[in-house]
Parts: structure tokens; sequence; C-alpha cells
């Protein structure tokens, strides 16, 4: 399996018909509870299409941000591909360096590449990441009233921190809950679905217009 660059040097992150940025929509047909995990931690779906390759879909911007690959036969071209070496030739062809808290090389050049190896420097994986150079580890409301939300990016922050975020494959469902409210959004849209009291039961009147 090779990956090919395309013209004007610009590389396509893709394994077989999985690409980086993939839209959930266009990629849950093929998840189920077999081959698919929610991570509670990180707030993604890990999604395991083929042996040694890990899709994560980050639940937040509903989109793949990152894939690992550790296909034997998987190459980016005939210079750059797992099972060999990496020698300086190809580091300074695709402007490496080796970052030390990751223990990986970053590419320069192709800002979603990144290469990974072993202790002899051979290459064992490729891993295709989506960073925007945004902090995620503390979001932000859009809103103040929780209760007039209608989308999850609108409360993401609070239900973040409060650590209430969960999701349901089956349901095609994310949860979360704030003081007394239960909160249930489409996994697609990340629209709200309902507002549940849990002390009464009752369902607070939502409304997706504008």
């Amino acid at each position: 399996m090779s990956l090919k660059i395309r013209k004007g040097d610009k590389m396509e992150y893709r394994y077989k018909n999985i690409y980086l940025g993939e839209t959930i929509e266009e990629i849950f047909p093929e998840l189920n509870n077999s081959n698919t995990e929610y991570k509670c931690s990180t707030f993604v779906l890990l999604y395991r299409p083929y042996e040694n390759i890990e899709v994560y879909i980050y639940l937040e911007f509903g989109k793949v941000r990152l894939i690992k690959i550790f296909d034997e036969n998987f190459q980016i071209d005939n210079t750059l591909k797992v099972g060999i070496a990496l020698t300086d030739e190809i580091i300074n062809r695709y402007d490496l360096y080796y970052d030390d808290f990751e223990e990986v090389y970053l590419s320069k050049k192709y800002k979603e590449l990144v290469v990974i190896v072993d202790l002899a420097d051979n290459i064992i994986g490729f891993s295709f990441v989506k960073d925007e150079g945004r902090d995620w580890s503390s979001p932000k409301d859009k809103i103040k009233n929780y209760l007039e939300c209608k989308n999850l990016l609108d409360i993401y922050g609070s239900l973040y921190n409060n650590d209430t975020l969960d999701a349901d494959i089956e349901k095609r469902e994310i949860y979360g809950q704030l003081d007394n409210y239960k909160f249930t959004f489409d996994m697609i849209t990340r629209d709200i679905k309902s507002i549940q009291n849990l002390e009464t039961g009752e369902f607070v009147k939502i409304s997706l217009n504008e």
C-alpha cells in the first residue's frame, strides 16, 4: 500500500479509503461496536478498520484528526516506507527533525506527517495528525445559559470540565450532564436532541431555530 504525493509537492494523508479530515458522517456507516470503541479520556471514537491501523475520530470536531499506521507494507513513496532505516537522505528530503518529547520525527515540510521509529532508527510506522496549534485542553463555552444550547459546542467547555461526556455508537448519541440536567446530542450533527431534568424527569423545551 502506497500513498501518493500530489502535484505541487503536497502529500495526501490517506490510508486506503480513510483520510485525514474525513467527517464522521462519511465514515459512520463503517463503525460498529466490534471495530470501534469510545475513549472517554480524550472524547474520541477509536476505529480499527484493519489490522495495525488506528483511526481517531474527535467527537468535538466530528472529524478524523489522527491516523496511526503500522502496516509493514505501507509506504509514502519508494523512498519513505515502513521497514527501512531512516537515513540522512530521507531526513533532508522530507525536512524531518526529532521531537524529544514524543520521540518521533516530525516534518517542517509536511506538517501532518509523523515518522515513528524504533531505537535503531528503523521506520516502524507513520501517523497523520491534524493539529491547528490550539490548546484543546481548556475548551470554552459559547453561551452562558446551558439550557439554551443548540449544539454540543455551545457548552462543550462545561461538559468537558465536568467529566460527564459519554457516547453510544449504536444510538448515534452523545451525552453530558450539568447540575441535574442530562443533555443528549446527535453524534453526527452534534445538535441537541433533548435536555432532561433528572430530578423531575421532565424535558426542557428546545428549539434549533435561530
